[in-house]
């Protein structure tokens, strides 16, 4: 299809455009549970630490669910290119053994994709009368290459539908965790002396990004547990 390759390279610009986010948050998260630890709120910092590593293990999903994708990618556009091989071949044999507007009739125009324009060819090619047994062979070649296509295609296509969940699951993760260290960054100013390097470093950490537009508040509940306020301890 035309620019069907444009919107390829669009669509994983943006996916990984998304996931590299994730793992700032996962920075962030170990930062703040570090300072947490040396300010002695040891279960703030556990919990820190359990969603990152969560997060990190859903990175990793989403990250090789992409490295599986871009091979499947590679695969069907081979299948691609041989099916177009087996179309254009089969044209030029239809143009030899068959009457010229036969022929024409078989080869459709040229802006429609060829797998298309061979799924077309095949249920108009002749199966019985003259040219039966004329373009026999021509038919069976084609099967087998829209055959494979079709498997190639169903396998990227099944994949990349695994790729998105991962993804969109990935990221709302790390959206979540993200909002678990807005707590926490508060919390731990809280909890730290003002006037300290610890308050001041605390301070200056940018913890919360812009959050996903389809990270709705009953995604945050279901992803977010409660989170026991921490307080100072009395003086």
């Amino acid at each position: 299809l035309p620019h069907a390759n444009d919107a390829n390279e669009e669509g994983k610009t943006v996916t990984l455009h998304a996931l590299r986010y994730i793992q700032s948050a996962i920075e962030h998260a170990d930062a703040l549970a570090d300072e947490a630890d040396d300010l002695g709120v040891h279960e703030l910092a556990r919990r820190l630490r359990r969603q990152a590593a969560d997060v990190d293990n859903e990175h990793d999903l989403a990250t090789s669910s992409l490295e599986e994708l871009a091979c499947l990618r590679d695969v069907r556009e081979r299948a691609h290119d041989a099916l177009a091989a087996v179309y254009f071949d089969g044209t030029l044999e239809l143009e030899r053994t068959l009457p010229i507007e036969l022929a024409a009739s078989l080869s459709p125009g040229g802006h429609v994709d060829v797998a298309e324009r061979a799924r077309f060819r095949m249920r108009r090619l002749p199966t019985d009368g003259p040219y039966a047994n004329v373009v026999a062979d021509l038919r069976a070649a084609l099967e087998r290459a829209l055959f494979v296509y079709d498997a190639r295609l169903d396998a990227f296509l099944v994949a990349y539908a695994s790729s998105s969940t991962k993804r969109e699951r990935a990221v709302a993760k790390s959206q979540a965790l993200r909002l678990e260290l807005e707590r926490a960054k508060h919390a731990l100013l809280k909890r730290a002396d003002p006037k300290s390097d610890a308050w001041k470093r605390i301070r200056r950490r940018t913890v919360r990004t812009k959050r996903a537009r389809w990270l709705d508040d009953a995604k945050v509940r279901d992803l977010l547990s409660p989170v026991p306020p921490v307080t100072r301890p009395a003086a």
